[in-house]
């Protein structure tokens, strides 16, 4: 790639990517369901989870598209909505892209990183929802999504000021699940 292309590309890229969020290390509670329960019933797990930074919002279609060059969703389009149709596989490709370009070491949250941050963090208030008890707030869901993407950052964010991290789309997490061993007092997190 020619360095003007590249250049103007990194400044692009590095635009969309200018807001993330540091989580600092913590020993956190996460929830596990118990064996063989396909219901919502689920015992605390305490986790230590290393410090870390999280994008305060999904991927967009833009941003993926001035990665890779392409935009997958197949629903609606636009820059600010966040990206579908990808899988974990596609989601690794794109991570090895824009370390490629950026030269970081970006990477998905584990999943008790994303349950920490979904919280709040070290700023938890204990809300239901991801910065509030009120879903209206934070989540675009079946009953006020209209059965269709939102762009993101338009509900409120969680208490370290990540957004949508309930409702609109699903997120992919490094890691695959596996429950913790609940014989442990703690576990260490498992990036």
């Amino acid at each position: 790639m020619p360095f003007t292309i590249r250049t103007s590309l990194l400044k692009m890229v590095s635009r969309r990517l200018v807001r993330s969020i540091f989580l600092p290390s913590a020993s956190v509670r996460v929830a596990e369901a118990l064996p063989g329960n396909i219901s919502a019933v689920s015992v605390p797990v305490e986790v230590t989870v290393d410090s870390f930074y999280m994008q305060a919002s999904v991927v967009t279609q833009e941003l993926w598209e001035a990665v890779m060059g392409n935009n997958p969703s197949s629903e609606e389009k636009g820059g600010d909505l966040p990206v579908t149709d990808v899988n974990w596989f596609d989601c690794m490709e794109f991570i090895k892209a824009i370390n490629e370009l950026t030269g970081n070491k970006y990477r998905l949250p584990t999943e008790e990183e994303w349950e920490y941050a979904a919280k709040g963090g070290n700023k938890i208030k204990g809300y239901i929802y991801s910065g509030s008890n009120n879903i209206e707030e934070v989540a675009w869901y079946e009953e006020n999504s209209e059965m269709r993407l939102h762009p993101v950052k338009k509900l409120k964010p969680n208490e370290l000021g990540l957004y949508d991290m309930c409702g609109n789309v699903r997120e992919w997490c490094e890691d695959w699940y596996e429950p913790y061993r609940l014989v442990q007092k703690s576990s260490q997190d498992p990036k």
